[in-house]
């Protein structure tokens, strides 16, 4: 899941062709802590969920829809790890 999850992110980046951004990205993205979110129970089928409705508004060609869905996905993963660090349980 980690590998295909990190696959699923670089696709669509990489249209950017901005190589310092791209660059920018592969770094934060090593430092993310993949491992740690796919031990809460139920994540795997939450994200693959969360990027089929990516995908879709990007097949659709509504980057507006696209942009939520990314900023949705991203603030819950960021929520997750902040109650894993402090210790909470989901």
């Amino acid at each position: 899941m980690i590998r295909e999850n990190e696959k699923f992110h670089t696709a669509l980046y990489e249209p950017c062709r901005n190589k310092k951004l791209l660059d920018l990205i592969r770094n934060l993205w090593s430092s993310y802590p993949k491992r740690k979110l796919w031990e809460i129970k139920g994540r795997g089928r939450q994200v693959v969920e969360q990027h089929k409705r990516i995908l879709a508004a990007v097949r659709a060609k509504d980057p507006e829809k696209a942009q939520k869905l990314i900023e949705d996905h991203l603030i819950l993963s960021q929520d997750e790890i902040e109650q894993m660090d402090s210790g909470g349980n989901r």
